[in-house]
């Protein structure tokens, strides 16, 4: 007979066929799905308070966004300030005259607000650095419709080649003044690759030299001296 007994009931054991009730104060709920009950742990105090954080934020969203009509965007604020700030650039007007204009090429502050116009509105037709691509090159020291460094602010208002160069009346004064200093200033820079000369070669900015044009008459021509030789000096008379 062997000495082994069977294990006794554990007495902290829930009767058969009695709910399963787990450690901790949760209790369970009052239904229960296919003889399933389920604990009531309600949600987390934090939890609740950051849906009222977002229900309450929301509501200030709309009336920042919506009801306003934007006006108290931050977006808003940047463009007013821009705004503002191109109001103050304009407010003294630059002047295209010559020495003005000579002025500015030297200008750091006109000279570079001139190169993000000229990046915007000129570098599809004269690439950004000014070496020409459709539009001549803007780097060497030949010219096709500019004389003087104030022809550079007249041709940017009219335009040239019937509509090929199109006018930019439209701009700012001021922005005009910026982007023909900017465009005299790339002036003997001869940027590597940039597309071949074309026009006349003209004075220096401000210089009253004068300009070198291209010969248009035809190189007098000298009789071979044993030609000459052989030709008669007097006409016999008829």
């Amino acid at each position: 007979m062997s000495d082994t007994q069977p294990p006794k009931p554990d007495s902290s054991a829930p009767p058969a066929g009695a709910p399963f009730v787990g450690p901790g104060p949760d209790l369970l709920t009052d239904h229960a799905y296919d003889g399933i009950q389920e604990y009531d742990n309600p949600m987390p105090g934090w939890w609740k308070w950051l849906f009222v954080a977002t229900i309450a934020f929301s509501l200030v969203y709309v009336t920042v966004d919506v009801v306003s009509g934007g006006r108290h965007a931050p977006v808003v604020a940047y463009e007013q300030a821009r705004e503002l700030e191109l109001r103050l650039q304009n407010a003294k007007p630059l002047r295209d005259d010559v020495n003005s204009l000579l002025g500015y090429i030297h200008d750091d502050k006109v000279r570079s607000a001139g190169a993000a116009i000229f990046a915007a509105n000129c570098a599809l037709c004269h690439k950004p650095n000014g070496s020409g691509q459709v539009g001549p090159n803007m780097t060497d020291d030949v010219y096709i419709n500019i004389r003087t460094i104030d022809d550079i602010p007249r041709l940017i208002r009219s335009g040239a080649k019937n509509g090929a160069m199109p006018s930019f009346a439209r701009m700012p004064p001021n922005d005009i003044i910026r982007v023909a200093a900017f465009v005299a200033s790339l002036r003997g820079t001869n940027v590597p690759g940039g597309k071949p000369m074309e026009g006349v070669a003209i004075p220096p900015w401000g210089s009253t030299a004068p300009m070198t044009m291209p010969s248009t008459t035809r190189p007098a021509t000298t009789r071979p001296a044993t030609l000459a030789a052989t030709l008669p000096t007097t006409v016999p008379a008829k």
